[in-house]
This record gives structure tokens, C-alpha cells and sequence, in this order.
């Protein structure tokens, strides 16, 4: 930070309340979106997600039972 030259000086300081200049406000947005996974919406894809995604051994069976109802 002392090296005024530097490359990453302007990137590390800019809007960084810890080293001076500190943003004024934040506005959170009002609202709030949730929704269902695609694997609990979608059980039959649990295999599909297995070959990218660790799930542990009793999540993978719960997914398998809801998959197994009607």
C-alpha cells in the first residue's frame, strides 16, 4: 500500500472503510426471493447430480426414497 506504483494499490484500497476512504451508505434491496432446489423439486435427476455434486450417503438415500414415492 505504501508503493503508490503498485499495480494492485487502487484495486485494494478503493471504497475500503478499513484503510480510509469508506463508502457512506449501503443500501440493502427490500424483497426477498427463495426457491426449491431442482433436485428436491426434480428427484429423478439424483443421479445426474451425483456425477458433479458430493451429497452424504443419507441425503443421497432421502432423495432416493422421495424418488421411490408416487
Amino acid at each position: 500500500m505504501d508503493d503508490k506504483s503498485h499495480p494492485a494499490r487502487e484495486a485494494l484500497l478503493w471504497h475500503n472503510a478499513f484503510f480510509g476512504r469508506a463508502r457512506g451508505t449501503v443500501r440493502m434491496m427490500s424483497g426477498f426471493m427463495a426457491t426449491n432446489s431442482p433436485l428436491s423439486l426434480n428427484p429423478h435427476i439424483l443421479d445426474e447430480v451425483l456425477k458433479y455434486v458430493h451429497l452424504p450417503k443419507d441425503v443421497q438415500e432421502a432423495y432416493r426414497q422421495l424418488r421411490s414415492q408416487p
